[in-house]
C-alpha cells in the first residue's frame, strides 16, 4: 500500500501516537485512508484503482474483526454451556484417576477400593491408612491385569472416619509399577478456575479430565 506513503507527517503522527504498538486495527486503516484523500496533491488524485484495492482491505479487515468478535462471543456462550453441564454434576457418583494415595470414608463396613495400573502386575500391595496416618491394614493380590482393578477392604474391625489407601505394584522381575488410585463417591462441590472445571469427591479436588465416569447412585 505505497500511496499511503503520501499521507503527510502531522496526520501520521496523530495515528501513531494513538496506538503504542505498531499494530494497525480497522480505525487506525480508516483513519489513514481518510488522511490519504485529505491530502492528496489536486494536481495528481489517488489513482481509483489502487484506491478500489485499498478500501478491498478495509473491507476484508473490517469482515476479520467482525469473524473475531464472532468466535469471541460463541467462546463465552459455550464457556457458560460448560459451566451449566459441569454443576450438573453435583451430586452425582463419579469414578476418577486419583494419586498414589487418596481418601474415602468407613462407616463400620466393608469399603470397595479402585486403582489402577499401567501394566500386569505380579504383585500388588494395598496399604491402608487411618486419620492419623497409622497402617491399620494390608491387603496382598497377585496377578493382577493392566489397568482398573477393584479390591474389598474388609474392614473387619468396623472401623469408622477418614482413611487413605496406597497401591505397590510390582511386575514378574520384582520392577515397581506407577499404580494410581481411584477417588470414588459423590460430588460435594464443583468449582471453575482458570477456565477449568474441578470436582470435590471424599474431601479431594480432582479436575473434570480425571473423570473416569459418572452415575445417579453407585451401580
Amino acid at each position: 500500500m505505497s500511496t499511503i506513503n503520501a499521507v503527510t507527517a502531522g496526520s501520521s503522527a496523530s495515528v501513531t501516537n494513538s496506538k503504542s504498538s505498531n499494530i494497525v486495527n480497522k480505525d487506525d486503516f480508516f483513519k489513514m485512508l481518510v488522511a490519504q484523500l485529505k491530502n492528496q496533491d489536486p494536481m495528481k488524485p489517488l489513482d481509483a484503482t489502487a484506491f478500489t484495492a485499498q478500501l478491498a482491505q478495509f473491507s476484508s479487515l473490517e469482515k476479520l474483526d467482525n469473524v473475531n468478535a464472532t468466535l469471541t462471543s460463541l467462546l463465552g456462550q459455550q464457556d457458560l454451556i460448560n459451566r451449566a453441564q459441569s454443576a450438573q454434576l453435583a451430586g452425582k457418583y463419579v469414578v476418577a484417576n486419583g494419586s498414589e494415595a487418596d481418601s474415602f470414608t468407613a462407616a463400620g463396613k466393608s469399603v470397595e477400593l479402585g486403582y489402577e495400573l499401567p501394566e500386569d502386575a505380579k504383585q500388588v500391595f494395598i496399604t491402608v491408612y487411618d486419620e492419623q496416618g497409622r497402617a491399620v491394614d494390608m491387603i496382598e493380590k497377585t496377578d493382577q491385569s493392566e489397568g482398573i482393578n477393584k479390591v474389598v477392604w474388609q474392614n473387619r474391625s468396623a472401623r469408622t472416619g477418614n482413611f487413605t489407601f496406597q497401591v505397590a505394584a510390582y511386575d514378574g522381575q520384582g520392577g515397581n509399577l506407577n499404580a494410581t488410585t481411584l477417588v470414588e463417591g459423590v460430588v460435594s462441590k464443583v468449582n471453575f478456575r482458570n477456565g477449568q472445571v474441578y470436582v470435590t469427591v471424599n474431601n479431594k479436588e480432582v479436575g473434570i479430565e480425571q473423570v473416569l465416569s459418572v452415575t445417579d447412585v453407585k451401580s
